[in-house]
């Protein structure tokens, strides 16, 4: 249901790197399930989520 993904972070630097999705507000009001994920007036809803290097998923 995403409408946007982008990743943040480098790959080569040792750092993790980070997924960002970006919804479409306009589902969001409209969806069943938004009670604890959507607050009412929001501009926009994104989600993170950290992507763990080989170092740290051991």
């Amino acid at each position: 249901m995403a409408i946007h993904k982008t990743r943040q972070g480098r790959k080569d630097v040792g750092e993790n790197q980070v997924d960002t999705y970006y919804f479409d507000i306009s589902k969001c009001r409209q969806c069943p399930l938004k009670d604890g994920c959507y607050k009412e007036g929001e501009k926009t809803k994104s989600y993170s989520v950290s992507i763990k290097s080989a170092e740290h998923s051991a």
